[in-house]
């Protein structure tokens, strides 16, 4: 019998060997989703190179076809974040998650080797041959002081879980720093794409009153977050609970979670 039986949870597999059961080193939103270690790094036979990696697999290209390298040929954000509502990875072999977009697994199905994807769409990739560990982004900011660390990328489930702290004290509630007055002096910033991953900025009441002319000078722009229908998809749910004031001077209400679309206050373009 294998001492680590094949697809284990972590507890009866990984945590043999890493930070155990106490310590928890897979506590963040991946764990929440689902995801257990395999879901990114493979079996233990592909995290020992067993098999070689196929082409793209090694983090800069040098290694494909040869045994990964511990701690360098690692698994990627975009190999599950592979792009957004209108551009993504499709094929065979992928595992998608339920929204359609995202996957649950960083490589295809059956590839013993677990050699992690390659994103056509880098919107949310880590910097070229670069872990997320040590990747930058929106001027420089560390991808980890947004989304927090590798195995604990924010939020973590337990609401009193020190892992949330830092969000909570930075901007009001947990989950990714998104609020750009977190940073930003409230009002300052233009009507731009220009923030993290081409977001706009968030919770502004320019873009509430504002978006039309955006909308009109690039519609896709505008589904890759909000649905190729505006129906609003996983990627345009709302942060925290927010009250709004609409174009014609009426309050609205958007619950944290809720998909933001465009017939919550007006009919679809």
């Amino acid at each position: 019998n294998p001492i680590i039986p094949s697809g284990a949870k972590s507890e009866q597999s990984c945590y043999q060997c890493h930070p155990g059961k106490t310590t928890q080193c897979q506590r963040g939103a991946m764990k929440t989703a689902g995801l257990e270690c395999h879901s990114c790094h493979g079996d233990i036979l592909a995290v020992g190179g067993k098999f070689p990696l196929q082409e793209n697999g090694s983090i800069d290209g040098t290694n494909d076809g040869k045994s990964r390298r511990p701690w360098t040929d690692m698994p990627r954000c975009q190999s599950c974040h592979t792009g957004d509502a209108i551009n993504h990875l499709t094929g065979e072999g992928l595992e998608f998650h339920e929204d359609g977009i995202r996957l649950v697994q960083a490589y295809k199905t059956g590839d013993k080797s677990a050699s992690p994807l390659l994103a056509e769409n880098k919107r949310f990739a880590e910097n070229e041959n670069t872990l997320f560990r040590n990747s930058k982004g929106h001027k420089g900011v560390a991808c980890e002081g947004c989304h927090g660390s590798t195995h604990a990328i924010w939020p973590n489930a337990k609401a009193n879980a020190n892992d949330n702290l830092t969000a909570l004290q930075l901007q009001g509630h947990t989950g990714t720093i998104i609020e750009c007055d977190t940073c930003h002096t409230p009002g300052s910033l233009p009507m731009t794409l220009d923030g993290p991953h081409g977001i706009h900025s968030v919770n502004d009441p320019n873009w509430i009153k504002k978006h039309r002319k955006p909308y009109v000078l690039g519609p896709n722009d505008c589904k890759a977050c909000h649905g190729k229908n505006l129906q609003g998809t996983a990627l345009s749910k709302v942060a925290a609970t927010r009250t709004f004031e609409k174009k014609d001077g009426s309050p609205i209400t958007l619950e944290k979670g809720q998909k933001v679309s465009c017939d919550l206050c007006h009919n679809k373009p």
